[in-house]
């Protein structure tokens, strides 16, 4: 009569679409970490390529260096300045490897164990274009697993407290009973109605704690929320720094670089 049957009800299936929303937390995660090492391993693969055609120069200036010092046409000190540039961009080349190999590792083990085959990994660093504006509406944030999961929560705890507070109305009793009369030989049946009166039990420590249970489950989506937009704007100015460091690099200092090697390339075939 209370309702505490529906509340229950509802109760449970709220923490079921919480758990739900747990697993599409955990699930874009995992997708999110792919998708970095993903990226990761195309920026790995070009990288190296980038330091195999520096070691090939820094070989053919550390070749110049010792021809001129063994003629005394340089000092020593120049061969032991390109020797030093040799071994240091062959560390950075180990490190670039041991980090390929971390990422392979993880990766694969985030795959449950397949081997990913690297040399035919095809995409693009080319960063995409977003909109730091929407980005930052409060509706994307709405939309997250873990903002919704919050939410569920509330729902829940808000469905148990309503529970508590049916559980104060005790249900009516019906209780029906056939016996025989021996005496007269004759058969009897009873039916009454049982109703509990709760005079001192009223729930009271029930209602309080699930009272409490709502304000702890409001108060740690308030939390979640707030980490949520803080971790979303820190990324988002990362994003953002890291663009505009892009294109100074695109538009200011690769054309004055190939200006200078344009430069060079024509005072060597001249004769400097």
């Amino acid at each position: 009569l209370s309702g505490r049957r529906g509340a229950a009800v509802t109760a449970a299936r709220a923490e079921q679409e919480a758990a739900v929303q747990r697993y599409y937390c955990a699930r874009t995660d995992v997708f999110r970490r792919i998708h970095i090492i993903w990226v990761e391993q195309l920026y790995f693969r070009e990288a190296n390529a980038a330091f195999e055609e520096l070691l090939r120069v820094a070989g053919l200036t550390l070749g110049v260096a010792q021809t001129r010092f063994e003629s005394r046409a340089a000092p020593e000190s120049q061969v032991t300045k390109a020797l030093l540039e040799v071994y240091e961009l062959e560390v950075g080349q180990q490190q670039l490897a041991q980090e390929q190999a971390k990422g392979s590792a993880e990766l694969s083990s985030l795959l449950g164990g397949v081997p990913i085959p690297f040399d035919r990994l095809v995409g693009t660093l080319e960063p995409d274009s977003i909109s730091t504006s929407e980005l930052l509406n409060s509706a994307v944030l709405d939309e997250h697993p873990a903002l919704q999961a919050a939410q569920w929560n509330i729902d829940a705890a808000k469905a148990s407290l309503q529970e508590a507070k049916a559980a104060r109305i005790p249900d009516i009793g019906l209780f029906v009973a056939y016996g025989r009369y021996r005496a007269i030989d004759e058969g009897f049946v009873e039916a009454g109605l049982t109703v509990p009166l709760p005079i001192f039990n009223r729930n009271q420590g029930r209602v309080a704690e699930a009272q409490s249970v709502v304000v702890q489950a409001q108060e740690r989506a308030r939390i979640e929320r707030n980490n949520l937009k803080t971790k979303l704007e820190v990324a988002i100015q990362r994003y953002l720094t890291f663009r505009d460091q892009l294109n100074v690099a695109m538009s200011r200092i690769m054309p004055v670089a190939e200006r200078g090697l344009s430069q060079a390339q024509e005072g060597y075939r001249v004769g400097h």
